[in-house]
């Protein structure tokens, strides 16, 4: 996906799309303030974020650290 710095590993992208298949609950991600801005950095989470956005959800349980 593009905005990622590193490679997503593929067994845990497996099973969060396996939750998401069976509709099992995903813990909320952690995310931070980004500066001063209105942008937050994904501080753990990302590969839930990901597979959000390949599902098209527009919302995530998030947290804010």
């Amino acid at each position: 996906l593009p905005g990622f710095t590193t490679p997503l590993q593929q067994h845990k992208i497996g099973k969060i799309s396996e939750s998401y298949e069976n509709e099992t609950p995903l813990p909320p991600v952690s995310l931070k303030r980004y500066g001063k801005t209105s942008y937050f950095q994904i501080m753990d989470g990302r590969h839930r974020v990901a597979m959000a956005i390949c599902k098209g959800k527009d919302k995530i349980n998030g947290v804010i650290v």
